[in-house]
């Protein structure tokens, strides 16, 4: 079955080949001057033009969330592989950031345990995990930080470092050498700050559950700024 590019491309040849070099369409009279043909030509070459590029825009996004994951799959297997490295450089920031202060007194086996479930299954957590397992795995890390006395500002600080110190690796370690390249280094960014959008606002949920006292599975009271 002939590709979505392939009659595109096929298309345009065949009609520049009619409009330039085989004569006007006998369906149209009468024939226009040779100054309207070449306006009328031009005219089609930048239709036809938008049309090859949202081709291309469709066959790449209709690939799937899973195969743009292909696209990047080398990186996060690197990262995976990595992900004891990883773990350590970013338990150092979390003990040593202005911003994580009372992360300087946790147990640096907890932080390491937080960081490197998520770094070492990167695939997992970013495609195959659902929304339901990000919400729960991130409603306790709040709930279990408020009883640590941390406050709600330094959790979110803490899963934005976490999220940064990932992002700078992927910059350091893809070769953005052409356009499907950066196609890559962006998909893998998009899933990446997807990722931890919802981390930290299932942990502040969880914190903030916790804070006022409801059980698990009991909604927060709506509450509108003035």
């Amino acid at each position: 079955m002939p590709s979505l590019l392939g009659v595109c491309v096929r298309s345009v040849l065949g009609l520049f080949v009619a409009l330039d070099w085989g004569g006007w369409s006998p369906t149209l009279t009468p024939s226009p001057s040779r100054p309207e043909r070449q306006r009328f030509c031009a005219a089609l070459r930048l239709i036809y033009r938008d049309v090859i590029y949202r081709a291309v825009f469709e066959i790449i996004s209709n690939r799937g969330v899973h195969e743009n994951l292909m696209l990047s799959g080398r990186v996060i297997r690197i990262i995976e592989s990595r992900a004891e490295e990883l773990t350590r450089g970013v338990v150092k920031k979390l003990q040593s950031s202005p911003q994580t202060r009372s992360y300087h007194e946790l147990s640096p086996e907890d932080l390491h345990h937080r960081v490197f479930e998520v770094y070492h299954d990167l695939g997992g957590w970013l495609l195959k995990n659902t929304d339901h397992a990000i919400r729960g795995r991130y409603n306790e890390l709040g709930e279990q930080r408020f009883n640590e006395g941390i406050p709600i500002a330094e959790v979110l600080w803490a899963l934005i470092l976490t999220r940064d110190y990932l992002r700078d690796y992927v910059a350091t370690s893809m070769l953005v050498d052409s356009t499907l390249e950066l196609y890559r280094e962006q998909e893998l960014n998009r899933l990446i700050g997807r990722f931890f959008d919802r981390a930290v606002c299932y942990a502040a949920e969880g914190y903030e559950r916790k804070a006022s006292g409801l059980r698990e599975g009991e909604d927060l009271p709506v509450t509108f700024a003035r």
